[in-house]
């Protein structure tokens, strides 16, 4: 079971334990570049956790945009609560903070429609081809090649042509100097 992959409730745990090192980060005050890490670690351990529930696609899409929302817009409010916090934190901080928002609110409602689009289309109904609309495949195959030949012939035309002009304007300019 080394090579396994963790099942959807062990994803729940691994997102907690990253959870748990994001906040524990924060109330120490450690905003180095680092404290982002376990932040985005969480948002992808509970969206594969989501993705690999064994639930309608509807269902499953619906909570991968509602996750979405609810944690781009509420924990940005939660962490930085205050105007006074806000001034206290250095400007990368909020800036990542930011970025991480859109990360997650334009990755999951991509994913979450993109699920119930494809519930969506198992409903599609394909057009039955009657008999009066049956496709009849023509033979050009006479009239392509006269095309090509044709084509030919005025490629050819246009090589000789180029070729006396310039020869022509070779001659005139050896003939000025």
């Amino acid at each position: 079971m080394a090579g396994a992959k963790l099942k959807r409730f062990q994803m729940k745990y691994v997102g907690c334990f990253f959870l748990i090192l994001f906040l524990s980060a924060w109330f120490f005050e450690r905003y180095n570049l680092i404290y982002p890490l376990p932040l985005i670690c969480t948002f992808f351990c509970f969206m594969i956790a989501i993705l690999e529930w064994k639930v309608e696609r509807i269902i499953k899409g619906v909570s991968l945009i509602s996750y979405g929302i609810l944690l781009g817009i509420f924990l940005a409010k939660a962490i930085i609560y205050s105007e006074e916090l806000a001034k206290t934190l250095p400007m990368n901080v909020i800036d990542n903070l930011e970025i991480f928002k859109n990360l997650v609110i334009f990755s999951c409602s991509g994913a979450g429609g993109s699920i119930i689009a494809n519930h969506a289309e198992r409903f599609l109904s394909e057009k039955d081809i009657s008999p009066q609309q049956e496709i009849r495949a023509v033979n050009y195959d006479k009239q392509f090649r006269v095309l090509q030949h044709e084509l030919t012939k005025t490629r050819t035309y246009l090589i000789y042509f180029s070729s006396a002009i310039l020869i022509l304007f070779l001659i005139i300019l050896a003939m000025i100097i």
